[in-house]
């Protein structure tokens, strides 16, 4: 089975939104406008399962996946219809060997078991049947389940030129997931992939539209949905590992849409740079750029423009912010009718911060 899984390590965007409130910074009384919403460190191209034994471990945050697959076993018997494989990871992932065996009929018809054996020396077993489909000609319908409570449901059919059609619904223990579009020859999936896991209210969790193109390139164009936000993004991962990503979260409970937008590109080391702006419903602006290292720390520069007052900026500040967190760096307010006032900021790992030496 060709490979359905497209994955990078990432820090998820989603989890960015837990600081921010969507309120208003208030500078008009010299309080502070310091941007809330994190830089992103990284991006996601979501989840595509598969029937594709391998793919299974893909995304692992721990391990990470195999580096290196060898075929032990690789028997056909056209005869009796006998099959078997045997795959072991040499280097690299939590699965140790992939074993399946199974019996393929004149009618194309099928079954067979594959047996995941985890380094730990756990094992989860998947069984499959597969049949062609009486009423859809180049169609083929397969399900299967899984020791462990799994279950999945797919049909393929043939468009010619080695791709296929694919629709498949799979019942995992993070939830379910919809997969609709096409696999080309070289394993490349263009589609979407619907997931909902039953144990949040949103229905469902995510969307995401997936384009994989010939120079490997891989853009999704995702729609998450969480308490109270809609997140849009858009991430196109390079085969060499840089990426960029672009986003718009909306806040269902402010009037403004959305309440940031912005975009970032970094390099297959973690580095780079980008920005957003944050809207409020009253018209006020903070505009945040930002210019990330590979160890996670980065130089974060904003611009405030609070709606009340005329001037174009109300509060400016730089801060260096290490890959702890801790930072320092300087504020800098404008007050309308009277001087300018500087402070430095200090910024503790645990997100406290203290202001002095204003001037």
């Amino acid at each position: 089975m060709r490979s359905r899984f497209l994955t990078v390590a990432f820090l998820s965007a989603a989890a960015l939104l837990v600081a921010c409130d969507g309120g208003v910074p208030d500078v008009r009384d010299f309080g502070l406008a310091v941007p809330s919403l994190n830089p992103i460190g990284g991006a996601s191209i979501r989840r595509i399962p598969s029937i594709d034994a391998k793919s299974l471990e893909d995304g692992s945050e721990s391990s990470g996946p195999c580096t290196q697959w060898v075929t032990e076993v690789d028997t056909y018997n056209r005869f009796s219809g006998d099959f078997e494989r045997l795959e072991r990871c040499v280097s690299g992932g939590e699965i140790e060997t992939i074993h399946t065996v199974g019996e393929m009929d004149l009618d194309d018809s099928g079954h067979y078991t594959t047996t995941y054996l985890y380094r730990d020396g756990h094992q989860v077993i998947w069984q499959f049947s597969y049949q062609p489909d009486p009423e859809a000609p180049n169609t083929t319908v397969y399900t299967g389940a899984s020791d462990a409570g799994d279950s999945f449901s797919g049909e393929y059919r043939d468009v010619g030129g080695g791709a296929t059609y694919a629709s498949e619904s799979w019942s995992l223990a993070e939830g379910n997931y919809q997969v609709d579009g096409i696999y080309e020859r070289d394993n490349r999936f263009n589609g979407t992939v619907t997931f909902d896991d039953p144990a949040t209210p949103q229905n469902p969790d995510w969307i995401v539209n997936n384009r994989a193109d010939l120079d490997g390139t891989v853009t999704q164009l995702a729609t998450t949905y969480l308490d109270h936000w809609q997140l849009n993004e858009t991430v196109t991962l390079a085969l060499e590992g840089s990426y960029s990503y672009s986003f718009g979260y909306d806040n269902t409970l402010t009037e403004v849409d959305p309440d940031y937008r912005g975009s970032y590109w970094f390099d297959g080391l973690g580095a780079g740079s980008g920005g957003y702006t944050q809207f409020h419903d009253d018209g006020s602006t903070l505009k945040v750029e930002q210019d990330i290292a590979s160890d996670g720390s980065y130089d974060q520069r904003w611009w405030y423009d609070d709606a009340s007052t005329e001037q174009p900026v109300d509060q400016e500040g730089a801060v260096h912010y290490n890959s702890d967190g801790s930072g320092s760096g300087t504020i800098l307010t404008h007050v309308v009718g009277g001087d300018a006032e500087t402070c430095d900021i200090e910024i503790a790992a645990d997100g406290s911060s203290s202001i002095d030496n204003c001037r």
